[in-house]
This record gives structure tokens, C-alpha cells and sequence, in this order.
């Protein structure tokens, strides 16, 4: 595609496996610096993998989208590798039977990279 993203900084929830890790391999060949954050704690070692092929870095880190805490310190860990995260794609799911419930099914404000942004749930 040419996207011209080359360079910037992609943030990818659920890039362990499936869309979101196809996702994260459609950013790296548009020359993309991806970091990838899954609720999958071999997120680390698959993270490596689709940045092998182009040499792009992709550090992957263990997070819940549903506890804010992960979230932060995923973006945290990727930024002094990859600079301050631009974009920000959420391919993690849930269903109704997860543990979406308190906290976690309200409009969560987080902080990445000293940029505000808006988790709606329904």
C-alpha cells in the first residue's frame, strides 16, 4: 500500500495473534516501528517474529485492556525503544463473559505518552 508511516510509531492491542497480528505485519511493511501488547504472555517472543522479516523492531508486552495499569505500562516500555507511540490500534476482544465488569465497562481516560486518550466500553 503506501501508506507513508514510515517511522511512526504504532501501538497494537491484541498483536500477539489473529487481526491484530496481522495488523501489526501490515504496519511493519508500511515501515512502521510497532509495538505489541497482548493479554498472552508469549506476546514477548511473538512480537519478534514480524519485525524479523523487515528488521523492525516490534517489542511486545504483556497487557489487559481492561486494567488500565497494563495499559500505561505497555506504552511506558515501548517508547524509550521506539519513541512516542502516533497511532494506536485495538484488535483486543472480549466477550460479555470476560471480565468486563466494574471499573473496566466505563469510559476509562488513559495516558500514553503524555497523550490523553478515551476507552469507551459499552
Amino acid at each position: 500500500m503506501q501508506l507513508e508511516l514510515t517511522n511512526h510509531v504504532v501501538i497494537i492491542t491484541g498483536g500477539a495473534s489473529g487481526i491484530g497480528r496481522a495488523i501489526a505485519e501490515l504496519f511493519i511493511s508500511e515501515g512502521c516501528k510497532a509495538a505489541l501488547g497482548d493479554l498472552s504472555p508469549s506476546v514477548a517472543d511473538v512480537a519478534c517474529e514480524p519485525g524479523s522479516s523487515t528488521n523492525a523492531p516490534a517489542p511486545g508486552c504483556v497487557v489487559d485492556v481492561t486494567q488500565r495499569e497494563t495499559i500505561e505500562a505497555g506504552s511506558q516500555a515501548a517508547e524509550p525503544q521506539l519513541g512516542p507511540a502516533e497511532h494506536i490500534v485495538h484488535a483486543a476482544a472480549w466477550t460479555a463473559a470476560s471480565r468486563c465488569t466494574g471499573e473496566a465497562a466505563r469510559a476509562k481516560g488513559v495516558s500514553l505518552n503524555g497523550r490523553s486518550a478515551t476507552a469507551s466500553v459499552n
